[in-house]
C-alpha cells in the first residue's frame, strides 16, 4: 500500500474537472439502491450501494476533498449526527448524479424525493434535501444570496469565474494566476492546456496575445469535452513510491513520472485516496484518547516536578539541620540573639556557623541552605527548633515520595492509553477502508484442494449464490433441514472437498442452534438445482429446488477458528470445516452453552495468547469481528 501523506501528496481535493468525470462514470451504473449508511470518520460518511447485475459498491462523500465509489468494505468508526438523518436514504434508490455549474459540487437524486448535495466549496458541505428544501446538513450558513438552514429552499454555490466560452480581461501576475481568477475553471485545467499548446503559464498575461488566450480556452473546453464523453484514461501518479496525484486523463506535465492506468476513474479516486482517508479516520477515533494521554502525561511531569522541588527542599533542609545539630551551642546563641533584636550579630553568627542568613527579631529567625529557607522560632529553645525542623524534612520527604508515586502512575496510565491507542490506530486503519475480496461478503472457506467454497448469511444470500455463482460442475449443498446456508463448492470437487464443505454447510445450520451433534446433508451438482418452484407450489425466499439429491448421513457439527492468510502478508480471522485436511486450528468449536457474545471475548482472548506470530493483526481484532464468524452458542476445544 503507498501511504499518502500531507507533504507528499499535490492534490489534496478534488477539481471540477474530475467532478465532471465521477458524475459521468456514476451515471454509467445507476440506478443503485441504498443498502446501508456508514460514517467512516466525521468528515466522512459513505452510502453502501446495491448495483443490480453488479452487486455491492459503497459512495465515499468525503467532504474533506474526495467523493469516489469503490468496491472496498468500510466500517464505522464515528457516530456523527448528520449519518442519522442520512438514514432517511436506506431503501431508497440513487438514480442520478449531476455535477452543478462545472463547479465541485453534485447534486444525487434519490427516490421519495430526496437529494443530496455535495459540495467541495469552502469547508466542503453536505446538504440533505427533500423536494427542493433543505433538511439537514454538516455545516448550517446564513449569508446574504445564499444560506444553507433547514426549511429554506436549496441555492447552488454562485459562480466564482466566467465561462470559458466569454472573452474577459485577465489580470494578474502570471497567466495562470490570472486565468484562474477569470474563469471559473481549475487550475489544473488549465495547466494541461498549457502543456499541450506549449505555453508556459508563468508567463506575465501582458505578454499573450488575445489569440493565445482563446487557444487556451479552446483547449480546455476540448478536454473538457474528452470527459464528458467518456473518454478517460484514468492514472494514479507516484513519486519516490508514493501516490501524488490522480487524474481522468494523462497530463503532459506527468510525463516523465510513474503514471499508473486504471481501469475506472473511480478506481484511480480510491487506491489514492482509500490509504489516507483510513489515517485519518484512525487518527480521528483516537483523538479523545489521544488528548487523555497528553493530559496523563503532563500531569505526571507536574507531578514529577512538584516530587523534585520537595526533595530539594528536603536535602536542603537536611543539611542545615546537620549543621545546627552538630553545633548546638552555636545554635542556642544565635536563637538568643534573635530574640534580642540583634540582627547584625545574629548573622556574623550565622555566617560563622556555615548557614545562609534571612532575618532575625523577637519573634522570627529565618535561615537557609541551598536556596531554602526555614523560619525558627527564637522563644522556643534549639531542641524544640530543631525537632520542627527535623519534621518538616520528614514530612517533605512524605509529599515527595508520594508525588512521585502520582507521577508514576500517571505514566503508568499514559502509556496503557498510549498502548491501547496504538492498537485502535491500527484496528481503525485496517477496517474503516478494506479492499475485501469479493466472497468476502458470504461465509467462505478454501478446501484442501484449494477450491472456494461459499455459504449465504442469509435468504437473500442464498438465493443470489444460485442465481450468480453457480455453474455446471460446481457443487450445491444444504443441510437437510428447515433453516440452513446454501453452500457453493465453487469448482469440479472431489469426495475430500465435498466432505469438507458438508461440514461447513452442517454446522451453518439450525441444527447448531438446536444442540444437535449431527446432522445428514443433501447436495447436488448445480445443474441440478434451480430457484423456481414446481407448478402450483411456492417456493419460500431464500429457498433453492433440489432436482436430484446425494447424500451424506450423519455430518458432525464442528467449525476451526484461526487466522488465515488471504495472500502474502494479509491476513483476516475466519472459519472453515475441522475435518479440513492440511490446516491446523487454534480453536475448535462444537455446539455447547456459551452464548454469542461470550464466546467471542473468549475467542478472542485465546487468539491473543496463541497467535504470537501475527499479533500486529490480532491486535487489531475486537469481539465485533468474530462474533459475525459463530454459527451459535458453542463450547471450546483447543487442539
Amino acid at each position: 500500500m503507498h501511504v499518502i501523506t500531507p507533504e507528499s501528496k499535490s492534490k489534496h481535493a478534488l477539481s471540477a474537472l474530475d467532478v465532471l468525470a465521477i458524475t459521468r462514470e456514476l451515471r454509467e451504473v445507476l440506478p443503485a439502491r441504498v443498502n446501508a449508511i456508514k460514517e467512516i470518520s466525521e468528515f466522512a460518511p459513505a452510502l453502501v450501494l446495491y448495483f443490480p447485475g453488479i452487486g455491492e459498491k459503497t459512495l465515499v462523500l468525503d467532504r474533506r476533498g474526495f467523493v469516489f465509489l469503490t468496491l472496498s468494505s468500510v466500517a464505522s468508526s464515528s457516530k456523527a449526527s448528520f449519518t442519522a438523518t442520512l438514514g432517511r436514504l436506506r431503501s431508497s434508490w440513487l438514480r442520478e448524479a449531476v455535477q452543478l455549474d462545472f463547479d465541485r459540487a453534485i447534486r444525487f437524486g434519490f427516490s421519495e424525493g430526496y437529494e443530496l448535495v455535495y459540495e467541495l466549496i469552502g469547508k466542503g458541505n453536505l446538504v440533505l434535501l427533500h423536494d427542493g428544501n433543505v433538511i439537514s446538513a454538516t455545516e448550517y450558513f446564513r449569508k446574504r444570496g445564499r444560506s444553507i438552514i433547514p426549511g429554506l429552499s436549496y441555492s447552488p454555490p454562485p459562480l466564482r469565474g466566467a465561462s470559458l466560452d466569454d472573452d474577459v480581461p485577465v489580470q494578474g501576475p502570471t497567466l495562470i494566476q490570472a486565468m484562474t481568477k477569470a474563469y471559473n475553471c481549475p487550475a489544473e485545467l488549465f495547466e494541461e492546456a498549457f502543456a499541450r499548446l506549449d505555453i508556459s503559464p508563468a508567463l506575465p498575461p501582458s505578454q499573450v496575445s488575445s489569440e493565445t488566450l482563446k487557444r487556451v480556452r479552446a483547449t480546455c473546453l476540448e478536454i473538457i469535452e474528452e470527459v464528458s464523453q467518456g473518454k478517460l484514461s484514468p492514472n494514479v501518479v507516484y513519486e519516490n513510491d508514493a501516490a501524488v496525484d490522480v487524474h481522468p486523463l494523462f497530463f503532459r506535465k506527468h510525463s516523465r513520472a510513474l503514471v499508473v492506468p486504471k481501469d475506472t476513474f473511480n478506481d484511480a479516486l480510491s487506491t489514492y485516496w482509500e490509504p489516507w482517508l483510513s489515517r485519518l479516520a484512525s487518527e480521528e477515533s483516537t483523538s479523545e484518547s489521544s488528548q487523555q494521554a497528553e493530559r496523563a502525561n503532563a500531569s505526571a511531569k507536574k507531578s514529577r516536578a512538584v516530587a523534585e522541588g520537595y526533595a530539594h527542599r528536603a536535602t536542603a533542609l537536611g543539611k542545615l539541620a546537620q549543621t545546627l545539630s552538630s553545633s548546638p551551642q552555636e545554635f542556642a546563641e544565635l536563637l538568643v540573639l534573635s530574640r534580642s533584636n540583634k540582627e547584625a550579630q545574629a548573622s556574623a553568627r550565622a555566617e560563622r556557623l556555615g548557614v545562609g542568613f534571612v532575618l532575625a527579631n523577637g519573634i522570627k529567625l529565618t535561615l537557609k541552605s541551598d536556596g531554602e529557607a526555614f523560619d525558627f522560632d527564637p522563644r522556643d529553645s534549639g531542641f524544640v527548633n530543631l525537632g520542627k525542623l527535623y519534621e518538616e524534612i520528614k514530612e517533605l520527604k512524605r509529599k515527595a515520595a508520594e508525588a512521585e508515586s502520582n507521577a508514576i502512575r500517571l505514566e503508568e496510565q499514559a502509556r496503557a492509553i498510549e498502548n491501547q491507542l496504538s492498537r485502535e490506530r491500527l484496528r481503525v486503519a485496517t477496517s474503516a477502508i478494506r479492499r475485501r475480496k469479493w466472497y468476502e461478503k458470504f461465509r467462505w472457506f478454501f478446501t484442501s484442494e484449494g477450491i472456494l467454497t461459499i455459504a449465504g448469511r442469509d435468504a437473500s444470500q442464498n438465493s443470489a449464490i444460485v442465481r450468480r455463482y453457480a455453474k455446471p460442475g460446481y457443487t450445491v449443498m444444504h443441510a437437510d433441514v428447515q433453516g440452513a446456508a446454501v453452500t457453493l463448492v465453487m469448482g469440479n470437487a472431489t469426495q475430500a472437498s465435498i466432505s469438507e464443505a458438508a461440514q461447513f454447510a452442517a454446522s451453518f445450520s439450525r441444527a447448531w442452534g438446536s444442540g444437535l451433534s449431527s446432522v445428514d446433508v443433501f447436495y447436488a451438482d448445480s445443474s441440478k438445482t434451480s430457484l423456481s418452484a414446481p407448478s402450483g407450489e411456492y417456493l419460500a425466499r431464500g429457498s433453492v429446488v433440489f432436482l436430484e439429491r446425494n447424500y451424506l448421513r450423519g455430518i458432525t457439527l464442528s467449525i476451526s477458528l484461526g487466522i488465515y492468510e488471504v495472500q502474502p502478508g494479509e491476513y483476516r480471522v475466519a472459519v472453515w470445516p475441522t475435518n479440513l485436511r492440511g490446516r491446523g486450528a487454534r480453536i475448535v468449536l462444537e455446539p455447547g452453552p456459551i452464548d454469542r457474545n461470550q464466546l467471542a471475548k473468549r475467542v478472542l482472548n485465546i487468539l491473543h495468547a496463541k497467535e504470537a506470530e501475527r499479533k500486529e493483526f490480532v491486535e487489531t481484532l475486537r469481539a465485533d469481528d468474530i462474533l459475525p464468524l459463530l454459527p451459535g452458542s458453542s463450547r471450546i476445544l483447543l487442539p
